[in-house]
């Protein structure tokens, strides 16, 4: 069945106008998404193009006018269709980028006319920015880190890379051979890539925001909303996906750490003192621990770390560095500089284990024992007499060793 050229079109609007009434009913959900404005601005675009190019007869070379207005209207779709995709990938987009490549296309389409080119090869120059422009667009979606990938990204990648076949093609035709570009057959032909594209494209802007947004939502049920730290779920999805079978095998080291005399500070301070003094503790945890270790809000003002591949004398340096870099901190709160201690429990996973819960329950011991014995010290766990029931836990025999006074 073939298709008339009015047909593919009308097609061609109406989807179009389609997708526009769909963005912008997500767009007033997420205002504040930049990328959105861009893409909804490329569809806008699109439809002013293609309703300008109805206006005017079928077949033939364009004019001067006719090429500038189209051209740039094509190049400025396509262009907010890559400056769209590196602002949802967190990058930057200078205007004076997005402005050349918006309107190449009808410069040099009317450039190269004006100076006496041949039409076959102004409209070469047509073709050859719009291909530049889908590389960059392929370009941003496949250089996202491996964490960052989205499965609904690479619908635009195949998208894209369809529309620049389509014009290395075109542009391969016009430059290598004779073969007429200006008759219905051409028009229909083009207007049905177009069409196939725009489905796939269109449809991977919404893919892609509404799958961004559900990874967001799993990651805030992953993540202690006060310090950023993970939380017990984040701990545990994160060593379900990945971890083990990183590090299984290997030695692994865990601190438990709590902040001494928490409930004073509160009580002096208030409730929001006490916020600041755990966000300030959580990034010492942070910058104190190596790039594969994890870090854990357990509950309260205590805070788990996971170190995998570290061994014992390691396990203990990184404590102690964290007891050091804690004390010497100094914290503004309510008008007073205050400075807090913690006491750090360290334990180690034994041979044969296949799970972190004994090792926290020991290193948990631990660090009661460094309370207990005076606080602002680092003890380790050491297995000489058996745990007593706390909150329900009843693990392996520990005891506790002082290292540090």
């Amino acid at each position: 069945m073939s298709l008339d050229v009015d047909t593919l079109q009308f097609a061609t609007l109406t989807s179009r106008g389609a997708y526009l009434a769909v963005f912008i009913v997500v767009v007033l959900r997420q205002r504040n998404e930049i990328y959105l404005w861009h893409w909804i601005a490329s569809v806008i675009v699109s439809i002013l193009t293609t309703m300008f190019m109805m206006s005017g007869p079928l077949g033939g070379w364009m004019t001067l006018s006719q090429g500038l207005v189209t051209y740039c209207g094509f190049g400025t779709s396509l262009a907010l269709t890559w400056s769209g995709l590196r602002l949802f990938y967190g990058r930057s987009v200078a205007p004076s980028h997005l402005m050349v490549l918006a309107c190449l296309p009808g410069i040099l389409h009317t450039g190269a006319l004006l100076v006496g080119l041949s039409p076959r090869i102004a409209l070469a120059l047509v073709f050859a920015p719009c291909l530049l422009t889908t590389v960059l667009a392929i370009h941003e979606c496949v250089r996202t880190r491996a964490g960052d990938h989205l499965w609904s990204q690479y619908i635009i990648v195949a998208a894209m890379s369809f529309y620049a076949l389509s014009f290395a093609a075109s542009l391969a035709v016009l430059v290598a051979t004779d073969l007429p570009m200006q008759t219905e057959e051409a028009a229909r032909m083009s207007l049905a890539v177009d069409q196939v594209s725009g489905i796939l494209v269109h449809f991977a802007y919404l893919a892609m925001s509404g799958e961004r947004a559900s990874l967001r939502l799993g990651r805030l049920a992953q993540t202690d909303p006060l310090t950023s730290l993970a939380n017990r779920r984040g701990l545990i999805e994160t060593l379900r996906r990945t971890w083990w079978s990183k590090w299984e095998g290997q030695p692994v080291g865990i601190l438990m750490a709590d902040i001494d005399h928490f409930k004073s500070i509160n009580d002096r301070f208030g409730h929001l003192s006490g916020d600041e003094v755990l966000i300030a503790f959580a990034g010492l945890v942070a910058n104190t621990i190596r790039r594969d270790d994890i870090a854990v809000r357990w509950g309260g003002e205590e805070f788990l770390a996971v170190l995998p591949g570290a061994e014992l004398e390691q396990t203990l340096a990184i404590a102690e560095r964290l007891r050091l870099a804690t004390a010497s901190c100094a914290l503004p709160l309510a008008g007073q500089t205050v400075r807090v201690t913690a006491s750090i429990g360290v334990a180690m996973m034994e041979p044969g284990e296949t799970d972190i819960g004994p090792a926290t329950l020991r290193a948990d011991a631990a660090l009661y024992a460094a309370k207990a014995q005076g606080r602002n010290q680092v003890c380790r766990n050491s297995p000489v007499r058996k745990a007593e029931k706390r909150d329900g836990l009843d693990e392996a025999a520990f005891g506790a060793d002082k290292l540090v006074a």
